[in-house]
């Protein structure tokens, strides 16, 4: 069976959205049905109405009502309503911010985002496994093999600071020596998280239907063909232990915490 595969330009969102009667649309590239002018309104959905059912993803009934196809309904319903979700950010070098949302349920997992002519894909992804296999082939570089020391220990809020956009090499140096690492060891884990040829994070959160629960995230560095892993030391310590990781770790810090947000979401049959 092919697995689905939807592309979607963001008037026909909008009429798909409309048609299901989804008031917003919090994901990628987020279609905020409140920012068009009533005319604007009126010509995207005429246009998108026309060229979805030329595509056969929309047709009119008996009565004159429209009908979606049953894989747009599947794709954008997951989406907006998905039991557990991951979303996924990373950058590599000279690039842009990339964003991918994965949606999860019992019966369809989905992964969406949307690209810079503003398309919004949609795509089925198999298992868990396969969640977990597509974010590390969209962000994983090659890189030396190694793992362990060093190991370094900083508050959250220290590694947001020295993390962000324009900040200099002397004030991230200054930050990492404020929060007690070392000369040598401050420059080295300034180097790493200043001028990574990757970034990347992953947030995962559980039980979106009844009470959404975020369960964890972590984060990836590549410097220098050496990969480096930040994760929390313990949930809620607000303390992210910074360590030389592998493609076989990657793999593993991210399998678990794909596995955690599933475990942290019961199986409610009536929704």
């Amino acid at each position: 069976m092919a697995k689905l595969q939807l592309r979607l330009s963001e008037p026909e969102l909008i009429f798909a959205l409309t048609v299901m009667q989804v008031a917003s649309y919090p994901m990628p590239g987020r279609a905020d049905l409140a920012s068009f002018s009533t005319e604007q309104r009126q010509a995207a959905l005429q246009t998108a109405r026309a060229a979805m059912i030329a595509r056969g993803l929309a047709r009119t009934n008996a009565k004159g009502d429209i009908e979606l196809n049953p894989l747009v309904v599947a794709a954008v319903g997951i989406t907006v309503r998905p039991e557990a979700g991951y979303w996924l950010s990373y950058r590599k070098e000279g690039t842009a911010l990339q964003a991918v949302y994965y949606n999860w349920s019992r019966t369809l997992i989905i992964s969406n985002w949307v690209d810079a002519d503003h398309t919004h894909h949609f795509e089925q992804v198999a298992g868990k496994d396969g969640i977990a296999a597509d974010i590390l082939a969209r962000c994983q570089m090659t890189v030396a093999v190694g793992g362990g020391e060093p190991k370094f220990v900083l508050p959250l809020p220290v590694l947001q600071q020295i993390t962000q956009e324009g900040i200099s090499a002397e004030d991230r140096l200054m930050a990492l020596k404020a929060a007690g690492l070392a000369g040598e060891v401050a420059i080295e884990l300034g180097q790493v998280l200043g001028s990574p040829a990757l970034r990347a994070s992953l947030v995962a959160v559980g039980n979106m239907r009844q009470q959404p629960s975020p369960v964890g995230t972590i984060g990836w560095f590549v410097h220098q063909e050496r990969l480096w892993l930040a994760v929390e030391a313990v949930p809620g310590s607000g303390q992210v232990v910074i360590r030389r990781g592998s493609a076989a770790s990657l793999s593993q810090v991210v399998n678990t915490l794909i596995s955690q947000a599933i475990e942290a979401t019961p199986a409610h049959p009536l929704v």
